[in-house]
């Protein structure tokens, strides 16, 4: 393993492990698996091809990786350096060495990482797959079907993880206009 990727998963994603995987998460994810193994054949015999869907689903996941790579680039460079310090003052809700910044910066690339897992895993899917076949053929192995609910938790999991990083980004905005407003009434208080 590199360097750099031992690190972030020792330093990064280990502090935050509890957060990453919440049995809740991990539940409606084996759901959504098992209802992707149990219907799948019968929800994507006729109407999807292996082509179609990872070309779509490698689309996506190229432009939310863009996002949250730009997300982090912007994160890392916040002009605001009195906000920065305000979210470095506030503690993490993942481990008592880290701060709210942290916490920002994480949501970013973890986020980023796990979209380009899966945009590898849906070259790989291309690559060996037949794109003109049906994504769960009539007849199927179940090696076969446990590639295709495996792929659909990952890509759910993007889902789900993209839905977290929006509204990250949404509560730090509001949270940065609130910070705004304090320091106009500080500004006027001490104006008077």
């Amino acid at each position: 393993m590199t360097p750099p990727l031992s690190q972030y998963i020792k330093y990064e994603i280990w502090p935050r492990r509890r957060l990453l995987c919440r049995p809740a998460h991990l539940i409606f994810l084996l759901l959504i698996g098992a209802a992707v193994a149990w219907l799948g054949p019968a929800w994507f015999h006729a109407h999807s091809s292996v082509g179609d869907l990872t070309l779509g689903l490698i689309s996506y996941t190229s432009f939310s990786l863009g996002f949250c790579l730009a997300g982090l680039v912007v994160a890392l460079t916040l002009p605001d350096r009195d906000f920065v310090d305000f979210l470095i003052a506030c503690p993490s809700h993942a481990s008592h060495d880290k701060n709210a910044y942290s916490d920002l910066l994480f949501v970013f690339s973890w986020t980023a990482v796990v979209h380009w897992l899966t945009v590898i895993v849906l070259f790989l899917v291309m690559l060996f797959a037949d794109e003109r076949s049906p994504l769960v053929p009539a007849v199927h192995s179940w090696w076969r079907l446990g590639a295709v609910t495996a792929v659909a938790m990952l890509c759910l999991y993007c889902f789900m993880q993209f839905l977290l990083t929006l509204l990250t980004l949404s509560q730090i905005g509001e949270l940065y206009v609130d910070l705004r407003h304090v320091r106009r009434a500080k500004a006027a208080e001490t104006g008077r």
